[in-house]
């Protein structure tokens, strides 16, 4: 486990649907999330938030607790 933060990047309500990004083999989701942590995950959660901006009405950066595997 890390002892830095987790961050997870959370997108959804595409500003246009019909955007062929969202089309295709490797298109993306009506709903995309990614985690990141270590020592830049902060920095890249932000970078990824800016992108997802483009393509999403509504974006979020939120910190993420620790998950329970069992």
């Amino acid at each position: 486990m890390s002892n830095y933060p987790r961050y997870i990047v959370l997108a959804h309500c595409p500003k246009d649907y019909s955007d062929p990004i969202f089309h295709g083999d490797f298109r993306m989701h009506p709903t995309e999330w990614v985690i990141f942590d270590g020592v830049l995950g902060e920095r890249q959660a932000f970078a990824k938030a800016e992108t997802y901006k483009k393509y999403f009405v509504e974006v979020q950066v939120r910190t993420v607790g620790v998950s329970i595997n069992k």
